[in-house]
C-alpha cells in the first residue's frame, strides 16, 4: 500500500509537470501559427516567392563536391528540361515572350544541373574504379582483364551513381541534346526577352548563343542593333556560360599588369587550378552515347568508339583557349610564363624556378624561358626538386601527347587504310562541350608601352633592380610582348594571320601550269576586277556535276540553313542551305545519294586545293573553316525591287555605316580567304559583285555553271550579291581559315562517313 501511494503520487507529479509542458507547447506553435497568417496577410507575395525560390533551390540544388572532388547538384532531380524547351517553344510560337523566357530560362537551368551531375558520376568513378582482382590475383601476365575489371567496376558506379542522382535523364532526345549544347534555347531567348522590353538580358543572350554559333547572321545583326539602342556598355555583356578560372585567370591579369606579384599569384594559381579542374569535366562529357554505323569486330569497335573520345578530348584544350570567341596560343602554358615572374618577384625563386621548368615543358626551345632557367641554375640557394617541373604540368603534358600519339596511330592504322587515301596526319578536331567560351576581355589598365616604360625606369641604366640587387636584365619577362597581339588582352587587335597579305599568282609560266593542272580558264584577273587579291576561274566542273549537286540540294537542303531564318537578308528571297554534317548524315540513312554527297565534298576540296595554289598558300596551309550548299529563291512580287539579295559586306570584320570594318567578335575574325563556286545561270538576277563601302560598284561577275571566284576575306575585298528576281541560284560556298584551330570540325569525318555510305551502296548494288 504504502509503495502505491509513493507510486501514485509519482505519476502524479509526473502528469502535472508533462501536461505543463505539453501546454507550453501548444502555445508556442500557436504563437508561431499567428505569425506566419500575420505575415501571409501583410505580403502574400513575398512570402510565395519566398516559398517558391527556396523549393526551386531544393529542386535545381547548388553544385557542391564529394569527397572524389566530383561535383554535383544537391538533391535527386527530375531533369524536365525536354518538356520545359518544348513549352517554350509553344510559347515562342504563340508570341508570349514572357511565357518563352521563363520556360527557356527554367530548361537551361535544368540543363546545367544535369550535366554537373552526369560529370560528377563520371568523375566519382573514374577516381573510385581501382581493380580489386589485380590485388587478388596475379593478372599481371593478362593486363586485359585488368583493365576490363576496372572498366567493369566503372560501369557499375556509373549506374548506381545515375540511379541517384540522373532519375530518367538519360531518356531525353538526342537532337534536344545537342540544340542545347549548342546553345538554341539562347537564340529564343534573346528575341523574346527584346520583345519584353529586357534589352540588356537580350544581348547577354544574343551574345552567348553567338559565341558558339558564329555562323548565324541574324543574331548577330540583332545584337548590333542592342548595341545601338545605348541602354548598355559594351563590357556588361557577358557570357552566361562561362567557367569561373576565365574570371579568375581576368583578376590576374589585372593584378599582374598592376605589378601586385602576390595577389597576381594568387588568382594564377587559383586559375590554373580551375582550368585543369574545367579540362577534366570537359574530358569526362566525351564519353557519352555512341552508335556505330555498321557490324563491326569487337576490338574494331573500340578503336573507333575510343579514337572518337579522344578526338573530342584533345579538342578541350582548343575550347579551354577560347576567350571572347577567339583562339589565345599557349594560353595554359602561358600560366606558368607568368606564375615564374611573379613568384620571382616575391622572392619565392624556387616556385618561380618550378614554374619556369613547367613552360618548358610545352616549349622546350623557348629562348626566353631557357635564358630564365640558366638564371636560376646559377643560384646556390636552389636543389635537386627546385629544378623540375610541376607535377600538374607533367600529368596535362603527358596525358595529350600520349593523347596524341595514339590518336594518330588509330588513325593511320585504321581510317587511311578504310579511305585508301594516305592524307594528312593532321589531328580533326570534334566541339563537344559549350560551356568553355567566355566573357568579353577585361579592360587592361596600363598599356603594354606604358607598363615596359615603368620597368626600364625600375631597372635604371644599369639593368639592376633597385629593389632586390638581381640582375633583372639575366631574367627576360617578355609574356607582356609575347601576348600583345592576343584578344585575350586586346580585343582590337588585328589577327596576325589576317595580316599576311599574299601576292597572287603573278609568274605566268606557274598561272599556265597551274590552269592546265586544273583544267580550268581565268575569267577574270585582279586587273579586271579592279581590285587585289581577288580573281575568277572557269570549268571547275562539269555541267553533269553541276545538275548532281543541285539535285543533292533539291533532296536535303534546309530551309533558313545557317541563319535561323529563311529570309536572312531579304524578305523577297528565300534562302536554304546544307551542310557537310548534313549531307554524310542523309548519305549514311539513304536519304540522299552517296555518291552525290561525295561529289560534294570533293569539289570543296579542289576548290580549296585550287584556291591555296592560285594565292600561293601552300606553306601556310589554308583549312576549311565553314562549306556551305547555298540556294537563294526569288518570291514572287510585282514590285520593282531595290533591295539587294546579300547587302555588302566583308567576311572576317563588321561593315559600319562610316565604312570601317571592325575586326572583333562576334565577327568571323578566322576568316582568311573565300571561295564561290555557281552551279547554274537558269535565274535573273543574282549577280556577284566587288564594291565600295557606299555600295558604289567595282566589278561584277554573272554565275554560271563550273565559274568560281575567291579572294580575301578582309575589308580589301567587300563584296555582295544583287537581286534575284526570278528562279533559284545555287553555289557552293567555302570560308577557308590559316588557323589550324579554327578548321571546320567535322569535315573530314563527315567525308569518312560519306565514303563508308558509298562502299555499303557499291555493295547493295553488287547484290
Amino acid at each position: 500500500a504504502s509503495w502505491l501511494a509513493h507510486s501514485g503520487e509519482g505519476m502524479c507529479a509526473g502528469l502535472r509537470s508533462c501536461c505543463s509542458t505539453i501546454v507550453k507547447i501548444m502555445g508556442f506553435f500557436a504563437i508561431f501559427a499567428v505569425t506566419i497568417f500575420v505575415l501571409f496577410m501583410v505580403n502574400p507575395v513575398r512570402f510565395l516567392t519566398v516559398e517558391r525560390e527556396e523549393r526551386a533551390s531544393d529542386e535545381m540544388g547548388q553544385a557542391t563536391e564529394d569527397e572524389s572532388g566530383a561535383r554535383f547538384s544537391s538533391g535527386r532531380q527530375s531533369y524536365n528540361f525536354e518538356e520545359l524547351y518544348s513549352r517554350g517553344l509553344t510559347a515562342y510560337d504563340a508570341e508570349d515572350w514572357n511565357g518563352t523566357v521563363g520556360y527557356m530560362e527554367e530548361a537551361v537551368q535544368s540543363f546545367n544541373a544535369l550535366k554537373t551531375n552526369l560529370v560528377g558520376c563520371r568523375m566519382r568513378c573514374k577516381d573510385k574504379s581501382g581493380s580489386q582482382l589485380a590485388e587478388a590475383f596475379d593478372l599481371k601476365i593478362n593486363l586485359e582483364l585488368v583493365y576490363m575489371d576496372r572498366v567493369f567496376r566503372e560501369a557499375v558506379c556509373l549506374q548506381q551513381c545515375k540511379a541517384t542522382v540522373l532519375d530518367n535523364a538519360m531518356s531525353v532526345n538526342e537532337q534536344t541534346w545537342i540544340e542545347f549544347q549548342m546553345r538554341k534555347p539562347y537564340d529564343y531567348m534573346q528575341f523574346a526577352y527584346f520583345k519584353s522590353g529586357n534589352v540588356f538580358d537580350a544581348a547577354v543572350a544574343a551574345y552567348t548563343f553567338l559565341l558558339m554559333n558564329p555562323d548565324y547572321e541574324i543574331t548577330r545583326s540583332n545584337l548590333e542593333y542592342y548595341r545601338n539602342l545605348n541602354v548598355f556598355a559594351d563590357e556588361d555583356v557577358y557570357d552566361r556560360e562561362r567557367l569561373p578560372y576565365k574570371d579568375s585567370f581576368a583578376k590576374a591579369m589585372t593584378a599582374y599588369w598592376d605589378e601586385d606579384w602576390s595577389l597576381a599569384v594568387q588568382y594564377l594559381e587559383q586559375a590554373l587550378a580551375e582550368t585543369y579542374k574545367s579540362y577534366r569535366e570537359c574530358c569526362v562529357l566525351c564519353e557519352g552515347v555512341y552508335r556505330f554505323d555498321d557490324f563491326t569486330d569487337f576490338y574494331e569497335s573500340l578503336t573507333e568508339r575510343y579514337s572518337t573520345a579522344l578526338s573530342c578530348k584533345l579538342d578541350c584544350e582548343i575550347l579551354l583557349s577560347q576567350y571572347g570567341g577567339d583562339y589565345v596560343e599557349r594560353y595554359l602554358p602561358n600560366h606558368y610564363h607568368y606564375l615564374q615572374f611573379a613568384y620571382f618577384n616575391i622572392g619565392e625563386v624556387a616556385s618561380a624556378s618550378r614554374a619556369a621548368h613547367s613552360f618548358i615543358l610545352f616549349y622546350p626551345e623557348d629562348e626566353v624561358m631557357m635564358s630564365n632557367i640558366e638564371y636560376y641554375t646559377s643560384l646556390e640557394t636552389l636543389e635537386g626538386t627546385d629544378f623540375a617541373p610541376r607535377k600538374d604540368a607533367v600529368w596535362f603534358h603527358e596525358t595529350t601527347s600520349w593523347q596524341r600519339s595514339l590518336l594518330a596511330y588509330a588513325r593511320s592504322a585504321f581510317e587511311q587504310e578504310e579511305s585508301g587515301d594516305e592524307g594528312s596526319n593532321e589531328l580533326n578536331r570534334i566541339n563537344v562541350d559549350t560551356s568553355i567560351f567566355t566573357s568579353p576581355p577585361p579592360p587592361v589598365r596600363r598599356t603594354h608601352v606604358e607598363a615596359e616604360e615603368k620597368r626600364t625606369e625600375r631597372r635604371g641604366d644599369t639593368g639592376a633592380m633597385s629593389d632586390s640587387g638581381s640582375v633583372e636584365s639575366e631574367l627576360i619577362d617578355d609574356a607582356h610582348t609575347r601576348l600583345a597581339s592576343d584578344p585575350l588582352l586586346n580585343a582590337g587587335s588585328t589577327n596576325k594571320y589576317s595580316q599576311q597579305i599574299n601576292d597572287a599568282v603573278q609568274d605566268e609560266g606557274r598561272l599556265d601550269k597551274l590552269l592546265s593542272e586544273f583544267g580550268v580558264t581565268l575569267h577574270m584577273d585582279e586587273a579586271a576586277l579592279n581590285g587585289t587579291e581577288r580573281a575568277a576561274v572557269d570549268g571547275l566542273v562539269t555541267t553533269e556535276d553541276c545538275l548532281s549537286l543541285q539535285h543533292l540540294a533539291s533532296e536535303g537542303i534546309q530551309i533558313g540553313d545557317g541563319y535561323g531564318s529563311t529570309t536572312p537578308h531579304t524578305k523577297h528571297e528565300e534562302f536554304a542551305g546544307m551542310t557537310v554534317i548534313t549531307a554524310a548524315d542523309m548519305a549514311t540513312s539513304g536519304r540522299a545519294s552517296p555518291d552525290e554527297a561525295l561529289l560534294f565534298v570533293d569539289l570543296a576540296e579542289k576548290a580549296r586545293h585550287f584556291t591555296e595554289s592560285y594565292f600561293s598558300l601552300e606553306k601556310d596551309s589554308l583549312y576549311f573553316s565553314y562549306t556551305h550548299l547555298v540556294c537563294r529563291s526569288a518570291i514572287e512580287t510585282d514590285i520593282v525591287r531595290d533591295d539587294m539579295s546579300h547587302p555588302v559586306h566583308a567576311d572576317n570584320c563588321y561593315l559600319t555605316e562610316l565604312g570601317d570594318c571592325i575586326k572583333q567578335a562576334p565577327a568571323y575574325t578566322w576568316r582568311d580567304y573565300s571561295t564561290l563556286l555557281y552551279l547554274n545561270d537558269d535565274f535573273d538576277g543574282g549577280e556577284f559583285i566587288f564594291a565600295f563601302a557606299n555600295e558604289t560598284i567595282q566589278a561584277r561577275l554573272k554565275p554560271t555553271c563550273g565559274r568560281m571566284v575567291m579572294f580575301s576575306a578582309g575589308e580589301l575585298n567587300l563584296h555582295g550579291v544583287l537581286p534575284i528576281t526570278r528562279g533559284r541560284r545555287c553555289a557552293l560556298a567555302m570560308w577557308y581559315t590559316l588557323q589550324p584551330e579554327h578548321k571546320e570540325h567535322y569535315f573530314d569525318d563527315s567525308r569518312q562517313k560519306i565514303l563508308k555510305a558509298v562502299e555499303k551502296h557499291a555493295n547493295t548494288q553488287q547484290l
